[in-house]
């Protein structure tokens, strides 16, 4: 268990807010697993609970909403903070008209959809949020989707987080954009030979754009997006070199996105008095600068999340 001979339940309070990031390096250097840290802020977490290693650290990831990632250099693990997802300065310019990817294909589906999140903490606390309207809310058709309801677990060392959380998976679920769960760049391919240092040099949870794209796609002509993962392909053929990232929007990463009007609220949960309001219905255009949530990661093979994402706010 993450309660190892040097770290024992009777330690376990005594790391109550200890930040997310270190908590993630902390444990791994406790069991001698080489990591690989993207982000230095992140959030302040509960009292570990003595419980697997991959238990714990998915706690981490919950907790502070960043990305869980296998490492491609080393045998290890990677963690990517929330805030170093947030704001970013766009890596790579894709240009879909200069044939720099194959030919796109979005995707017209509900797989990320979430209107409706119920986070509940260690310590019994949960908060709700819903979108109550909005292109992806959950009044029924044509004025939303109907309800589409998740549940989530944090170990956050404050309630407010827990609301945070709530309210920015929310955001993350209620993207109202054309999707592109992959973006395929060959790297043989003509016009493709600038980007031979910035494609392969992509991070997960890096920013890419795609510009040129045609309207026969929808959506506009410039797509934003983060490579969630990536897998990557040399051979097959005499100059094969083909690289496909998995991608999620980016929009939700950016301060000031507004999917619309929510409400959150404390969940009526079992051992906790009837829900109570913590948070008015505002507008997605009033959030507060810095907290943005992580998404569900995609499918990915050389590189990859592991696991669900959460989300907070810092303290």
């Amino acid at each position: 268990t993450a309660n190892s001979p040097a770290n024992p339940p009777s330690a376990a309070a005594a790391v109550t807010r200890e930040f997310a990031v270190v908590r993630f390096q902390r444990l791994c250097g406790e069991f001698s697993i080489p990591v690989t840290v993207i982000g230095s802020t992140s959030a302040a977490m509960g009292p570990q609970a003595d419980d697997t290693l991959a238990n714990v650290l998915q706690s981490v990831e919950d907790t502070d909403g960043g990305l869980l990632y296998e490492t491609r250099d080393q045998f290890g693990l990677g963690y990517r903070t929330l805030i170093s997802l947030q704001n970013q300065s766009v890596a790579v310019t894709l240009n879909a008209a200069g044939r720099q990817i194959a030919p796109p294909a979005p995707t017209y589906d509900d797989q990320l959809v979430v209107n409706q999140w119920t986070v509940t903490n260690t310590d019994g606390y949960a908060a709700q949020a819903t979108l109550t309207s909005g292109a992806v809310s959950v009044q029924a058709v044509p004025n939303g989707v109907g309800v589409y309801a998740k549940p989530a677990n944090c170990n956050a060392s404050a309630h407010a987080q827990v609301n945070a959380i709530a309210q920015q998976r929310l955001f993350v679920g209620t993207v109202d954009d054309v999707r592109y769960p992959t973006v395929t760049v060959n790297l043989a391919g003509p016009g493709v030979a600038p980007l031979f240092a910035s494609v392969p040099g992509l991070r997960v949870g890096d920013y890419l754009q795609i510009t040129n794209l045609p309207a026969t796609v929808g959506g506009s002509a410039t797509s934003s997006q983060l490579a969630w993962g990536y897998a990557e392909t040399i051979g097959g053929n005499p100059q094969g070199w083909v690289i496909v990232f998995n991608t999620v929007p980016e929009a939700p990463f950016t301060t000031g996105y507004s999917p619309g009007v929510y409400s959150v609220v404390q969940a009526p949960v079992q051992g906790v008095a009837s829900g109570s309001a913590v948070g008015s219905s505002v507008s997605g255009s009033q959030l507060a600068d810095g907290a943005i949530p992580g998404l569900p990661p995609g499918a990915t093979l050389s590189a990859r999340s592991i696991g669900g994402v959460g989300s907070f706010i810092a303290s």
